[in-house]
Formats: C-alpha cells, sequence, structure tokens
C-alpha cells in the first residue's frame, strides 16, 4: 500500500503472513514507514487504521525492541483500531524481540458487527 499527500508519496507499507509470536495470522505488518516531513501529521496513523480496517482477520504489528519511537506509534495505532480486541505480548527472544501486538476481530452479533460487511463490502 501506497500513502500519497497531494498525489505525491508519502509512504508505504508491506504485508506479509509471518507472524512474530509463531501463532498463525491472517496478516503481518512486515515495514511501515512515513517520510520525514509527512511524519507527526497523523498520516501514519490514519494510514495504518485504514489498512487495518479495510481487512478483517486476524493482525500482527512487530516492533524491534530498540525501535522506540515505532513502538510509541503503534501502540497508540492499536488502541484506535475500532472492531478488534488487541492483545500485548512480548517477543519470546529467538524468534522476535520487542512488544508484538495482536489484533483479533471482536465478536458482536448482527449486521453491523463490522461496518464494511453491513455495507455489503468483503475482504
Amino acid at each position: 500500500m501506497l500513502f500519497r499527500v497531494d498525489g505525491r508519496l508519502a509512504g508505504f507499507a508491506l504485508l506479509n503472513g509471518w507472524p512474530a509470536s509463531g501463532i498463525a495470522v491472517d496478516r503481518a505488518i512486515a515495514e511501515f514507514f512515513v517520510l520525514r516531513k509527512y511524519r507527526r501529521t497523523g498520516l501514519g496513523t490514519r494510514a495504518a487504521l485504514h489498512l487495518i480496517g479495510s481487512r478483517l482477520g486476524t493482525w500482527e504489528i512487530a516492533v524491534a525492541r530498540c525501535n522506540r519511537p515505532a513502538s510509541r506509534f503503534w501502540e497508540s495505532v492499536v488502541r484506535g483500531a475500532a472492531g478488534y480486541a488487541c492483545e500485548e505480548r512480548e517477543g519470546d527472544g529467538a524468534r522476535w524481540s520487542g512488544p508484538i501486538w495482536r489484533l483479533t476481530p471482536e465478536r458482536a452479533s448482527g449486521p453491523m458487527a463490522h461496518p464494511r460487511i453491513a455495507e455489503g463490502r468483503h475482504p
């Protein structure tokens, strides 16, 4: 996914299915980058929430222990991920070293359980 501002490239996200926790996921954030001039403008948060909200399933976001700014960013993002329950865990040090956030769709009843499904769009 590419992020653009006024038609200009501002960042990107790469997804894969590799779970840093070792527990199966539907999607994982492999790489996430926002150009410096667009950082702290809300673009990264909006892009991340759009990405997660546009694809149902269990997500995992793992951040290297040494990347404190990214940890703060993702901690803020996962708190705003509507429709998902969030579990934070620590990597085991062998497979991954650092925080891992797992986002699992919340169980709700009725057609409004997830807005995309209620609108007739599916992943």
